[in-house]
């Protein structure tokens, strides 16, 4: 459950490589399928217009002897455990303004759940920069989920504006009932039926048409039992940081309307905790916590700044009122 500490390298990404919010792997691990696509528990993907495939096993693993071009990794997080399985857990976090400096870096802010054994993970994502595969010096977001054998996949990309508000969610379900109205029928795998089973990932940006999300889902489990979710986070990762001019310009980023729940529906009240990570950048960062339904994630100042926020960033996050969440369908 511990991310790679951060490395300072600005070369360009290496061809067949991807940097992925879980870290680098293989280009051909990660699969781009579009929105509604499910991942079965027995590793078949099955997408929208009906068609299915079986990804191979991804060669690259932490273990597999294939070396990674560069590390990455988190560089803080507001992050809680809980001591019941997690059903839901969704929030919203602003676009911050663009870093003043490209070193072809790459920026993840997302939330996400994982079990305690740190595998697999859902992560609603906002990127800037190119990953490998897609992106560039802009803002989007998409849906990420991991499938078996270490491969993973996304939903629909879209580009956001700066200011705009980023909704994002992580929800277990069934898939024939669950609370997106799937509009083409699939039934979860035999193995796979449990409430918990099936996660859905679910990001969209407020000041967009309703039908600019990106959904995607997968089945975690094994004989009957599910994996049972109880980590949750909100976190910035990053790649090839040189300089703390490479961090978003705004140098904050706050997550609000925080809200986790349990298997049988109860609001959980989450305790936060700021979890910070190794870093070569030099840099100061921050996290603040502001009560079960807000944190702060503040980045990217030079050492003489302090621990504090300057510059007035936070005003520069659009905040406004956190528009009711429209159904996709």
């Amino acid at each position: 459950m511990s991310p790679v500490p951060v490395q300072v390298n600005a070369s360009p990404i290496p061809s067949d490589w991807v940097i992925t919010p879980f870290g680098y792997t293989l280009s051909q691990c990660v699969y781009d399928v579009g929105n509604y696509a499910h991942a079965f528990g027995n590793g078949t993907l099955a997408m929208r217009d009906g068609k299915k495939l079986t990804p191979a096993a991804c060669p690259y693993t932490q273990s597999s002897g294939i070396v990674a071009p560069v590390t990455t990794g988190w560089v803080e997080d507001a992050g809680w455990i809980s001591s019941s399985p997690i059903q839901n857990f969704s929030g919203y976090w602003g676009v911050p303004s663009p870093p003043s400096n490209n070193d072809n870096q790459v920026i993840y802010l997302f939330i996400g759940l994982e079990p305690l054994s740190g595998a697999p993970i859902a992560q609603p994502v906002l990127q800037w920069g190119f990953n490998g595969k897609w992106g560039g010096a802009y803002w989007e977001f998409e849906s990420w989920v991991y499938l078996d054998n270490n491969n993973y996949a996304i939903g629909n990309r879209y580009h956001v504006n700066g200011l705009d508000t980023i909704y994002g969610l992580v929800e277990g379900s069934v898939v024939w009932n669950n609370s997106f109205c799937n509009p083409w029928p699939v039934q979860a795998s035999c193995a796979c039926k449990s409430s918990s089973c099936t996660w859905w990932v679910y990001t969209w940006d407020v000041n967009q048409p309703s039908d600019n999300f990106s959904l995607v889902s997968s089945e975690y489990c094994s004989c009957n039992t599910p994996v049972t979710m109880q980590w949750a986070f909100s976190a910035l990762e990053v790649a090839n940081l040189v300089f703390c001019a490479d961090y978003p310009a705004s140098g904050v980023t706050l997550f609000q309307n925080l809200s986790l729940k349990d298997t049988n529906g109860n609001v959980l009240t989450p305790a936060w905790q700021a979890d910070y990570y190794p870093t070569t950048d030099h840099c100061v960062q921050k996290v603040i916590i502001n009560g079960p339904s807000y944190a702060t994630l503040q980045y990217g100042f030079g050492p003489q700044s302090g621990t504090g926020g300057g510059g007035g960033g936070c005003s520069r996050i659009k905040q406004g009122t956190i528009a009711s969440t429209p159904k996709p369908c």
